[in-house]
């Protein structure tokens, strides 16, 4: 009986090793069949069985096509790079190919991206697309992260402690926390809604460009590695149009070529401070509300003119945390650190929404 069951089983695998890769998309599918490094149809039969596709251990590029899908990648389980840049690609789910070290799709149309799976990921180059949020908690090897001009409004990046570059420009990010990330040597977030920045835990940053927010009030540089940022050249950081700018703490109130580069990027005067407890006491506002500290370590505090029915907290998934009702001091000491979506909730029905940090 065991013979039998053993002989249906390789009857069975040999069926659908030799069973064709489902590709509607003929123009994706015409991009694999000619596709020559690697070769994918080895048996020239204008079509790409399983046992093909699984015989791919290296790259595949089909950039530069008119590919609106990829249905069918999925079972390139092997494969260690996919690139489909400049195409019309809106979806791509790579949960399937667990062996992918860097992933690449950058101007296409892409506003759903599921990447959850891809364990071994070291790079993903995603700029130019219609992204609202990006979900890379599960990849803990990522080291690149190029994500620029998309339309988030939040990057976590708490759990990719390898992360050495990020390049977020031009989102619509109000707050990031990058206080996990001490391998991070170049940060790019240019032209975002952030309000305060924070790099002194990340000791090896040294490309620091945050130009052209337009909310941001503080930076805590005070990272002891100022000495190695510079103000010229393909490595230089960047201050400019910052217009809001009031409070920059570094290493080294003495260091006037670190002030002066600052400064002169600026183009205001601006304070300069080695105590950086004083960056923590901001208060920000919505509409007839104001909070504070900002980030938060203990206690929100919730300040207003009109009564509070209540106020809920919810994770950066949504998830609903915590509820009180009719408070305007709350202790949120016992959250992780992070971003969450605080919610207030008037007795006149009215709503109001702002994202906040726990530090």
């Amino acid at each position: 009986m065991k013979k039998i069951l053993l002989f249906i089983a390789i009857i069975c695998y040999g069926i659908i090793q030799s069973q064709n890769v489902n590709i509607p998309d003929q123009i994706f599918k015409n991009k694999l069949l000619n596709h020559t490094n690697p070769v994918i149809d080895t048996n020239s039969d204008n079509e790409i069985q399983v046992s093909e596709a699984e015989a791919v251990t290296g790259i595949i590029n089909v950039s530069a096509s008119d590919i609106s899908d990829v249905t069918g990648i999925e079972m390139f389980i092997n494969m260690t790079e996919f690139s489909c840049s400049e195409s019309k690609v809106t979806k791509i789910d790579m949960s399937s190919n667990t062996k992918l070290t860097y992933l690449e799709f950058n101007n296409a149309k892409v506003s759903s991206l599921d990447i959850s799976n891809c364990t071994e990921l070291k790079g993903l180059s995603c700029f130019g697309n219609e992204l609202k949020s990006l979900n890379i908690q599960n990849n803990k090897k990522l080291e690149l992260l190029y994500c620029y001009n998309n339309k988030l409004t939040e990057l976590n990046t708490e759990n990719n402690i390898e992360l050495k570059i990020i390049n977020a420009l031009n989102n619509k990010i109000l707050v990031v926390n990058i206080e996990n990330n001490t391998n991070l040597e170049a940060l790019v977030l240019s032209q975002n809604l952030i309000t305060n920045l924070d790099v002194s835990n990340n000791s090896k940053v040294y490309i620091f460009r945050t130009q052209d927010n337009p909310n941001l009030k503080t930076i805590n540089l005070k990272n002891g590695n100022n000495q190695n940022f510079t103000f010229s050249g393909d490595v230089k950081s960047n201050f400019e149009n910052l217009p809001n700018l009031e409070t920059i703490c570094i290493d080294d109130l003495n260091n006037t070529a670190f002030k002066s580069g600052i400064s002169n990027q600026v183009g205001k005067s601006i304070t300069f401070t080695n105590n950086c407890s004083t960056l923590s006491n901001e208060e920000f506002s919505i509409e007839n509300y104001v909070i504070s500290p900002n980030p938060i370590e203990n206690i929100l505090t919730i300040k207003s003119k009109k009564e509070i029915f209540k106020i809920k907290i919810y994770n950066y998934i949504g998830k609903l945390i915590l509820e009180k009702k009719q408070e305007r001091k709350i202790n949120i000491s016992s959250l992780k650190k992070g971003i969450y979506l605080l919610k207030i909730f008037g007795k006149n029905g009215e709503v109001k929404i702002k994202k906040i940090l726990k530090k």
